[in-house]
C-alpha cells in the first residue's frame, strides 16, 4: 500500500490517498496512477510512505519515506486576444547593442576623456593612440521599445489569466516582437523581469511564476506598485486582468 497525495500547488492540499496493488518478491513491481487536470500550475505527486504486508496479513512492515515530484502544467491553448498595445520604453545602458564584431548599433556623438567608471569597450584605442590619451566613445542614447507583460494573479481569476498571459506571449512570439513578462512577488512587493525571444524563455518565465507560488491578495494592486517602483514604464504596460476564472469559482 502505497500513501501519497495529488495536488496542484495553487490550490490547497487534498486529502492523502493510497493505493493498493499486488506485488512479487525479488522483481520491480511498477504500477501507473492516470491523472487527468485542468488547472495549470505546478502539479505535485507527494509520496508519504508505504506498508508492505505478505498475503496471509500476518507481517505488515512500514517503510517511512517521502519524495515529492513536480509536473509542471502549461495553461490551456485559448485564442490570443486582438488588444491595441502600446511597447514600454526605457533607457539604460542594456539599451546599447551589439553586433557580433563588437561595433555598437548607435551613432557616436562625440569623443571625450576617460573618466573611471567607462566601460572598456567604450574606449576608441585608435585614437588614444595617436593622441597618447585615453579617449571614450560618447554615443547618442535611443530608448528600446518593448511590450511589457504584467500578469495579476487573483484568486478567483488565476487560471484564464495564465491562459490568456500564455496566449499573448505564443502571438508575440509569432509575430517575432521584443517582451518582457514581469512577476510580482508578493513575500516583499518586488518585481522580476523575464526577457522572452523564444519559446525557452517563455517556459522559464512561466515556471518561475509558479514557484512564486503565492497569489495576489486583494486590495493589492500590483501595476500601481510597479509604476511607484519603476516610473519610466507608466506607459506602455500590458495588465493582464482576468475577469472569471470557472473552475476557481467551482472549487469555492
Amino acid at each position: 500500500t502505497v500513501f501519497f497525495s495529488l495536488y496542484n500547488h495553487f490550490y490547497p492540499e487534498v486529502p492523502e490517498n493510497s493505493i493498493t496493488i499486488p506485488g512479487d518478491p525479488k522483481r520491480d513491481n511498477l504500477f501507473t496512477i492516470p491523472v487527468e487536470t485542468g488547472a495549470a500550475g505546478l502539479l505535485l505527486f507527494r509520496v508519504n510512505g508505504a506498508e508492505i504486508t505478505d498475503f496471509l496479513h500476518l507481517y505488515t512492515q512500514k517503510i517511512p519515506f517521502t519524495d515529492t515530484k513536480r509536473v509542471m502544467i502549461l495553461p490551456k491553448d485559448i485564442k490570443a486576444p486582438d488588444l491595441p498595445m502600446t511597447k514600454a520604453s526605457i533607457e539604460s545602458e542594456e539599451s546599447i547593442t551589439s553586433y557580433n564584431d563588437g561595433e555598437l548599433t548607435r551613432d557616436i556623438k562625440q569623443m571625450r576623456d576617460y573618466v573611471p567608471g567607462d566601460r572598456i569597450k567604450d574606449i576608441h584605442w585608435k585614437m588614444t593612440a595617436k593622441t597618447d590619451e585615453l579617449l571614450v566613445k560618447e554615443y547618442e542614447r535611443e530608448k528600446d521599445l518593448f511590450y511589457l507583460l504584467l500578469p495579476e494573479l487573483y484568486p478567483d481569476t488565476l487560471q484564464q489569466t495564465l491562459e490568456e498571459l500564455y496566449a499573448l506571449c505564443q502571438k508575440l512570439l509569432k509575430e517575432k516582437e521584443v517582451f518582457r513578462i514581469a512577476i510580482y512577488h508578493v513575500t516583499d512587493g518586488s518585481f522580476s523581469f523575464i526577457r522572452v525571444t523564444a519559446e525557452e524563455d517563455l517556459i522559464d518565465a512561466i515556471l518561475l511564476l509558479y514557484y512564486e507560488n503565492r497569489l495576489v491578495p486583494y486590495g493589492v494592486d500590483p501595476y500601481e506598485m510597479l509604476i511607484a517602483q519603476y516610473p519610466a514604464y507608466t506607459d506602455g504596460v500590458v495588465v493582464i486582468r482576468a475577469k472569471k476564472d470557472t473552475l476557481a469559482a467551482a472549487d469555492k
